[in-house]
């Protein structure tokens, strides 16, 4: 299968890991970026995507630049956020903001198949957390899978899309 990067700037976004805004342990990928929001923005999406990830798949960091929420689809694996270990299958939403270490691990039988959102972080972005009764170290599954992917199907429409509303959205946000 093809990676297919809906990338929106000059980004090499399929750099070596160190870069550590898109992962290339995929076998299957679209994805976006819609660029750094001015200094001061919080609460605005950055990018997001859809990955079948490899059987080879692990995500270490000590930290990421913003706050990211995934939803897994299909497959099964582990998330580690701050030390705690929960199981990933179809269903599982989980989050992570920029201070935590956290681990992803696909089980190589049945890789992970997922959808994510980055967001700049922020008092408005950990407040829609805690409104939707998440936090940035927990995992939660859900029952409402088909409401959620067409979210995350509606934002990479919307964040690929290179219209002038994308781009003013984004900028008066």
């Amino acid at each position: 299968m093809a990676t297919i990067d809906l990338a929106m700037t000059k980004i090499d976004l399929m750099s070596p890991p160190q870069s550590g805004l898109f992962w290339p342990q995929v076998t299957e990928a679209r994805r976006f970026f819609l660029g750094l929001p001015r200094p001061g923005k919080s609460g605005l999406v950055v990018g997001g995507g859809f990955e079948l990830v490899k059987s080879d798949y692990v995500v270490k960091r000590r930290g990421f630049a913003f706050l990211a929420m995934e939803l897994v689809v299909g497959g099964y694996g582990s998330a580690t956020l701050n030390g705690r270990t929960f199981d990933l299958s179809p269903g599982t939403f989980f989050s992570y903001s920029p201070q935590i270490e956290h681990e992803l691990r696909t089980d190589p039988r049945r890789p992970l198949v997922k959808y994510f959102v980055d967001i700049v972080g922020g008092k408005r972005a950990q407040s829609l957390l805690r409104s939707a009764k998440l936090s940035s170290d927990h995992a939660r599954h859900t029952s409402r899978v088909p409401e959620l992917i067409r979210l995350f199907e509606e934002l990479l429409n919307h964040g690929s899309s290179q219209t002038a509303q994308c781009r003013r959205s984004e900028e008066h946000t």
